[in-house]
């Protein structure tokens, strides 16, 4: 996720993210990115900013007076890219309160997303895609990303591969058996693509071979995560536009993502000022235990009184 956050970030993308629960290396992370927050309620207010730029990009013009679908070789676009990254977004998604529309975002995102260049990144500590995910979302993940899977148990790299839905021909080599210093060149062989010795168990410690220019920054990533990350990422991060800004306020969708539930926000709004004594019942309560004509009479009359 580091990886993909510095090259989002390089691209010149702004870049979100929200974990569902905290840790090192998220927090890192998110030093980096335009915003980061902890917990469901975070994340689903991050996929519903996402769903809202889908529709005011796909209103917005280009600079020669026209509204296009993204392309990154068209010259005149008026945003930037946009990465929203959603960690362990599986024990999101089974949240009493949020879980429900995390889900049926996300779904949304990865349909129309990639039109409005907003794209949705899940991570989470499985890689059986169709755990949980509807199938809807299953089959777009399955289309439209990159697996990146660390952390593979012996013997199962193709066995993952295929559960992933990727085509035999495309199944890479597994990693060599260790990332340890222990025996000298190893890394240095890694690094340089260069083959490992054979090996009897022939299995891998990651599911994904990531390949790359300056294959020092993914050494020091892997093997060092706690040192500063500044020197790989860009000293500006890339902000939405004012006018793209203005339009999420006018949504209520701006504002301080770690705050409680605001009013209305999802649901009903309550009237404050009114106690809970001050309130009128509801019908539905007044009905409740009614046992004698009396006592729908004394209702009657306390609804009438209010």
């Amino acid at each position: 996720m580091a990886l993909h956050i510095a090259a989002d970030a390089l691209f010149g993308a702004v870049v979100m993210l929200a974990t569902e629960v905290p840790d090192e290396k998220t927090l890192a992370l998110g030093e980096h990115t335009a915003r980061y927050g902890v917990g469901a309620l975070y994340m689903v207010r991050l996929l519903r900013t996402m769903a809202a730029l889908m529709e005011i990009r796909g209103e917005m013009l280009w600079d020669d007076g026209q509204i296009h679908e993204w392309d990154p070789t068209r010259p005149g676009c008026p945003y930037s890219p946009f990465s929203g990254y959603l960690d362990e977004f599986l024990s999101a998604a089974r949240n009493p309160l949020y879980g429900d529309e995390i889900m049926d975002l996300a779904e949304t995102v990865s349909v129309k997303g990639r039109k409005y260049a907003v794209g949705i990144k899940v991570a989470g500590q499985s890689i059986y895609v169709q755990d949980g995910f509807t199938q809807l979302l299953c089959e777009n993940l399955r289309e439209n990303c990159i697996p990146v899977v660390l952390k593979v148990a012996p013997k199962k790299v193709n066995e993952m591969f295929k559960t992933l839905g990727i085509a035999g021909e495309n199944i890479p080599d597994p990693l060599p058996r260790s990332f340890s210093t222990s025996e000298a060149g190893r890394i240095e062989r890694v690094m340089r693509g260069e083959p490992e010795p054979p090996a009897d168990s022939n299995t891998g410690g990651a599911g994904w071979i990531v390949e790359g220019k300056h294959p020092e920054v993914l050494r020091t990533l892997f093997m060092d995560f706690k040192q500063s990350l500044d020197p790989y990422f860009p000293d500006t991060i890339t902000p939405l536009t004012d006018h793209e800004i203005t339009e999420l306020d006018a949504r209520g969708l701006w504002f301080d993502w770690t705050q409680p539930p605001r009013p209305g926000e999802f649901g009903d709004i309550e009237d404050d000022e009114d106690s809970d004594e001050d309130r009128p019942p509801s019908n539905r309560g007044s009905r409740a235990g009614l046992s004698s004509p009396r006592e729908a009479l004394d209702a009657i009359k306390r609804l009438s009184n209010a």
